[in-house]
């Protein structure tokens, strides 16, 4: 979630985690509970190939939805503009592979 705060409409960390969370589901797994959302990154990154540095990025971006949610933390709208196009790809590939686990 790059916060409204900082991004107005941008939630990408959101999309990111609601699109893993459903791969995941498909697969016939539910990932709950404390260190969730860490440990969907790292099944995602393992079992569809994500490149290191790809997990390492929203590995960064969970960590920043923390302090966002648990410490007011604001992101700056240049990191935002300057990783748009890696969020968008992301997303894309992550729509990829969700598309094809319902074929």
């Amino acid at each position: 979630m790059l916060t409204q705060q900082a991004s107005g409409d941008f939630y990408y960390y959101d999309i990111l985690h609601k699109i893993m969370e459903s791969i995941t589901c498909l697969d016939g797994l539910k990932i709950k509970g404390e260190g969730a959302h860490k440990e969907i990154i790292d099944y995602i990154s393992r079992e569809y190939d994500l490149r290191g540095s790809d997990k390492v990025f929203l590995q960064e971006l969970r960590d920043y939805r923390n302090k966002i949610s648990y410490e007011g933390f604001i992101i700056k709208s240049s990191y935002i503009k300057s990783n748009k196009s890696r969020v968008e790809q992301l997303i894309k590939r992550l729509l990829n592979i969700f598309e094809s686990k319902l074929n």
